[in-house]
């Protein structure tokens, strides 16, 4: 995925919308394993951004750490076992119960989208 989109950067950036339009999905990458990810996201940062997506752009970044534990607890909800056996559902309740909140719903929706423009 993401060395893909550095090694293709130029061309996706001349013939698609593929970076300002599906920036959101690519930050989840970023939020789910930082250290693994943040010096190739230096470099797409830039593609990301224009003259619509910069301020959605800027507070997806804000919101880094939101979507850091909603996927982390996004995927202990479906991963109940494994969360169980490595006893991680305490430290994550709050959390677990929010997410399956009907009132967080367009919240979480708006982390978890997938496009930008969408909220």
């Amino acid at each position: 995925g993401v060395e893909f989109c550095l090694s293709n950067m130029s061309q996706l950036c001349n013939s698609t919308t593929l970076f300002t339009k599906y920036f959101p999905n690519l930050l989840k990458i970023l939020a789910w394993s930082p250290p693994t990810y943040v010096a190739d996201f230096i470099q797409l940062l830039p593609t990301f951004i224009n003259t619509t997506t910069a301020s959605e752009v800027l507070h997806s970044l804000l919101d880094l750490p939101c979507l850091s534990a909603i996927l982390t607890a996004n995927h202990l909800i479906t991963n109940v076992p494994m969360a169980v056996n490595q006893n991680l559902l305490p430290q994550y309740s709050n959390c677990l119960l929010a997410l399956q909140d009907p009132g967080h719903k367009l919240l979480f929706g708006h982390f978890l989208r997938n496009e930008s423009g969408r909220g």
